[in-house]
Order: C-alpha cells, then sequence, then structure tokens
C-alpha cells in the first residue's frame, strides 16, 4: 500500500462507519489517544506545510508553489496543502499539532541515518536500537481487554521498535 492509498483510507474510515481513534467514545488510559503518522520517503515539507506569505516561496517555485487561494490557512503566516482538507476539522477543533521545521546537530546528509535518529531520539553520534516511544509505552499499564499499545503500518517499527513492546 502506498501513502496516498494509506492517507485515503484512513480519511475515509468515517464514510464507512468506521469511527476514527480520535473521536471514540471510550477514553485511553490518559484520555488521549497519540497518533503519529511518519511519511517517509518524497514527501515535500515546504508543499505539505506553506509559507503561504513568503514571497521567496512563490519566487523559489514558480511551478510548484501552491496558489494563495487554494492553501488552506492555519494562521496568518502558513497553510497545509490543500489535499490534506480532510485534516482541517481536527485543526478546527484543537485536536491535532504540526511540529515544522526539525533539525538535528552535525547532520550527515543520510536519510537513512536521519530516519534512525527520528525513530530513536539519539543523538547523532550514537545508535540506539529503541525507538523513542517504547520506554513511554512501557511504563503504561496493560488493560487486559485491550492488551495493545501501538499499531504500526509498515517496513519497521520506528519509534515503537524495542524488546518486550506490545
Amino acid at each position: 500500500m502506498n501513502r496516498r492509498d494509506f492517507l485515503r483510507l484512513v480519511a475515509a474510515a468515517p464514510v464507512w462507519g468506521v469511527p476514527p481513534v480520535w473521536s471514540r467514545q471510550e477514553k485511553p488510559v490518559f484520555g488521549r489517544t497519540l497518533l503519529l503518522l511518519e511519511l517517509n520517503g518524497g514527501n515535500d515539507g515546504i508543499n505539505t506545510l506553506i509559507p503561504y506569505r513568503e514571497s521567496t516561496y512563490y519566487r523559489q517555485r514558480p511551478k510548484l508553489a501552491v496558489p494563495v487561494d487554494q492553501v488552506l490557512q492555519l494562521n496568518e503566516r502558513t497553510g497545509m496543502h490543500p489535499a490534506l482538507e480532510p485534516l482541517m476539522p481536527l485543526w478546527d477543533a484543537g485536536e491535532m499539532a504540526w511540529i515544522q521545521g526539525l533539525g538535528y546537530p552535525q547532520p550527515n546528509r543520510s536519510h537513512f541515518r536521519s530516519i534512525a535518529i527520528w525513530d530513536s531520539a539519539s543523538a547523532s553520534d550514537e545508535v540506539k536500537s529503541e525507538g523513542w516511544l517504547s520506554p513511554v509505552v512501557k511504563t503504561l499499564p496493560l488493560r487486559d481487554e485491550k492488551p495493545l499499545d501501538g499499531i504500526v503500518i509498515g517496513r519497521n517499527s520506528g519509534p515503537l521498535a524495542g524488546e518486550g513492546m506490545r
């Protein structure tokens, strides 16, 4: 399954009568659910979260820039790509956040190493086999009726990697 098919599937879940995780009546242990969507590959970050008030964006991307009248405005400077419109209700309800402009010291330009750093929250000069969410999830109480802490769809467990994960 490719990324676009997956996003269409998730966006269409309410149409099929499948309640999305964020609208279930039952509350998780801490009253919240974290949905981490990691888009590996060729995601164009500057056209995902668009700096639509920056003239440089339009000057540097004369053919790729999303026209300002098509941008889904999040605030007075930044907006989402129009294909992300199914996410707007979450944004409007204050149930979604964006983290933008991340980096790490001394990057080596390796896409694979960067993914390993993000998945493990390691320093750029160390290698960890456990994902950054694993230590947190392992401290949560295991509920008999739902003995599952995370679901990973993809090639590797990423932030949920580690021994003893449920």
